[in-house]
């Protein structure tokens, strides 16, 4: 459990080999960004960004949270009090303010054009996908609990985990066995997400 720490298995897929990273505490989402996998940990009364595959923290001040572009240009995060979601490094645009770091989740495609990010909208979560280079963006109401992982990949699809609350309250064997977290896909061009998977925490794999 967490309070012995977690270890992070990395797998490489290509020489077919695995090693694990050093046990820690507060370990949380695990992630592609930054031309790396990278980690948020708790810290204290904050958060810090770990490069796993070098067990190196990685950092972009100001931001507190974050993730970039594989040449690391581009850069959106969560900085300040009240917390706030801003792009640039540094930071230059403000997309929204909220009351905490875990109201807000963001991701960015590995060539920097996309950003995808939720933010609470009236007891609502909305799930929206922005051309980096114009400002353009979609949104779309996505309910009302947090996604489990947000992923975005060079064409602007998004995938993300999340409770199927009428299986919790409906399918008492899929929810005994755990199984009513699904993998959602969405972009600009549909009216509703589509289902893909079962499961939680998606991320678009990439050379």
């Amino acid at each position: 459990n967490d309070e012995q720490g977690r270890r992070l298995e990395v797998i490489l897929l290509a020489a077919g080999t695995s090693t694990f990273t050093t046990r820690r505490t507060g370990t949380l989402n695990v992630t592609q960004a930054c031309g790396t996998v990278i980690v948020r940990e708790l810290a204290g009364d904050t958060y810090q960004i770990r490069d796993v595959l070098t067990d190196k923290l990685l950092s972009k001040p100001p931001y507190r949270e974050f993730a970039c572009s594989v040449d690391q240009e581009t850069v959106i995060g969560v900085t300040g009090t009240p917390a706030r979601l801003m792009v640039g490094l540094p930071p230059h645009e403000e997309i929204e303010v909220v009351k905490h770091d875990n109201l807000v989740q963001f991701a960015i495609s590995t060539d920097g054009k996309y950003l995808a990010y939720t933010t609470p909208v009236d007891g609502k979560l909305s799930l929206c996908i922005r051309t980096q280079s114009d400002g353009a963006q979609s949104c779309t109401d996505i309910g009302t609990f947090p996604v489990a992982g947000l992923t975005v990949n060079e064409t602007g699809h998004l995938l993300y985990g999340f409770s199927d609350d009428e299986c919790w309250y409906e399918n008492p064997l899929r929810a005994k066995a755990k199984d009513c977290f699904e993998v959602h896909e969405w972009h600009s061009g549909l009216a509703k997400a589509a289902t893909v998977a079962s499961g939680v925490y998606p991320v678009w794999l990439t050379d």
